[in-house]
């Protein structure tokens, strides 16, 4: 009877086991958005890198697929662009826009 017991034990413990393994060994499916990085010069639309959180991700006015989260958004140099910086966050599924215009010459 204990051997039974024993033999039931070590087979529900190898299942679980072997569940754990399987699920570990998928990989995590990232939740991801849609954001595009608007930036213009008057009226004129110009391509320019843009970095979330300090790392470039792509090019203004282009739609680009980002992990869902909060990003603090910059363009690249020459900072010659308002707002300095402008915060978003990208939701699962979702569109998200954001816009800099060239700064006035002062």
């Amino acid at each position: 009877m204990k051997a039974r017991v024993l033999v039931a034990f070590a087979l529900v413990v190898l299942a679980c086991s072997r569940e754990s393994q399987q699920a570990l060994a998928k990989p995590q499916q990232v939740q991801k958005g849609i954001l595009v990085v608007e930036y213009r010069d008057g009226t004129q639309l110009v391509v320019r890198d843009f970095f979330a959180n300090g790392r470039e991700r792509g090019k203004t006015n282009t739609a680009v697929r980002m992990a869902a989260g909060t990003y603090t958004i910059t363009l690249g140099p020459v900072e010659d662009y308002t707002p300095a910086e402008i915060d978003v966050e990208v939701e699962e599924n979702g569109k998200h826009h954001v816009a800099f215009k060239k700064a006035s010459a002062q």
